[in-house]
């Protein structure tokens, strides 16, 4: 590996080079502060989050950051621009021989985000395998993406996910606020994590591309207290083969509002948190709510259940500009299996803004149930359930 790459890896902030797929399968791996409680997270909501729960939000941060840090080289910046939306473009669009592996290398930054990252881009991967083409095996993939970011929303914010809305982020003129907002996050990071009855750093190398099994993802975080576990405050780094400084994480997300100017202050956003949740009213949720709201792509129908035969409207938002958007249904009998619908017009074609409207589909000859309706243009998708009824 050539010096500047090295150095490109090293410098994220919990560094992995060498991935790899570990199960904790006979004893836990669980937060050192919480093993007490480990049955107990529904008392905690809002309070504390599951690792499962953690790691999906952190992979949330990742898939929409879209900043030029300019104190980095080109080649590092590459890494941290996405296309700002809930795609899971930082897993599958990081080329193919890194999906297995998590996308991109700051997804390996702890065995929390980790585990998430690879999970996904093997359920991408058994898709191919099974015979989806891409546009399926992406569609099906990003479906349960958006499923776990439901629930770890809910989770940790203690209200419903919101509702799908373009403009929900335009009251804040700095686009890097909810960036910044999502980094209080990390304030849930334990320190320590425990293994076969030993205490390990939560960032020691021996954990780096490993995963968590299901037992230990449904472990609880670090209480939520607006501050940042004394592990994250004098992270070893190296930057170069000859030399290692340390680094805080929380002195690194108070540099990041300075460097991109928000109208907030990460120290800020904090100090609402010291009460052991995020509130309603905070800040930090305001902004997380809005972020959440206008990156991800949805769907609406003009009736959510009909009858083989029936015409039914489709509209969307959050597409990207002008491309063409084709609409599936999930054939629950070959499942997963898409069936490609019948459209009026035959080609929809979103407007300047990403979205359609004024679109129908024929709904198609199948067994009355439950089924999942896609919408995709190749990169965004989006789903919504559909009832098929009989006549």
């Amino acid at each position: 590996m050539s010096f500047p790459k090295l150095v490109i890896i090293l410098t994220i902030l919990v560094l992995s080079v060498s991935i790899g797929y570990f199960s904790f399968t006979n004893n836990a791996a669980y937060a050192t502060d919480s093993f007490s409680n480990y049955f107990d997270h529904k008392s905690h909501k809002g309070e504390r989050v599951t690792l499962e729960d953690l790691g999906v939000l952190q992979l949330v941060a990742h898939d929409l950051y879209n900043h030029i840090d300019p104190n980095h080289p080109p080649t590092f910046r590459g890494d941290n621009l996405e296309d700002e939306r809930l795609n899971l473009s930082t897993v599958l669009d990081k080329g193919q021989a890194n999906i297995a592996v998590g996308g991109e290398p700051r997804n390996s930054e702890n065995i929390m985000v980790h585990t998430a990252a690879v999970q996904l881009g093997q359920e991408y991967l058994n898709y191919i395998n099974g015979g989806k083409t891409p546009l399926e095996a992406r569609e099906l993939t990003v479906s349960t993406f958006m499923d776990e970011i439901r629930k770890a929303y809910k989770d940790a914010f203690d209200e419903k996910f919101p509702k799908a809305n373009l403009k929900a982020d335009e009251a804040f003129a700095n686009d890097a606020d909810g960036d910044l907002a999502l980094r209080t996050l990390h304030s849930f990071i334990p320190g320590q994590i425990r293994v076969n009855g030993t205490s390990y750093s939560v960032l020691d190398p021996a954990l780096f591309g490993k995963t968590l099994d299901r037992h230990s993802q449904n472990e609880l975080s670090k209480p939520l207290d607006g501050k940042f576990d004394p592990v994250l405050l004098n992270i070893a780094e190296q930057i170069s083969p000859t030399q290692t400084i340390h680094v805080s994480l929380l002195d690194r997300d108070i540099t990041f509002g300075q460097e991109f100017q928000t109208d907030y202050s990460f120290q800020g956003l904090l100090n609402q948190l010291t009460d052991g949740d995020f509130n309603t009213n905070d800040d930090a949720l305001i902004l997380i709510r809005a972020d959440f709201a206008s990156d991800q792509t949805a769907i609406s129908l003009s009736k959510n259940a009909a009858p083989p035969g029936a015409i039914v409207g489709i509209s969307g938002v959050d597409f990207d500009s002008n491309p063409n958007v084709i609409v599936q249904l999930d054939d629950a009998t070959q499942y997963p299996h898409l069936d490609t619908l019948i459209t009026s017009p035959s080609t929809i074609t979103t407007n300047s803004t990403g979205g359609f409207d004024g679109a129908t589909f024929t709904v198609p000859s199948v067994p009355p149930g439950v089924y999942t309706l896609y919408a995709s243009n190749g990169n965004e998708s989006a789903s919504v359930s559909f009832h098929v009824t009989s006549h």
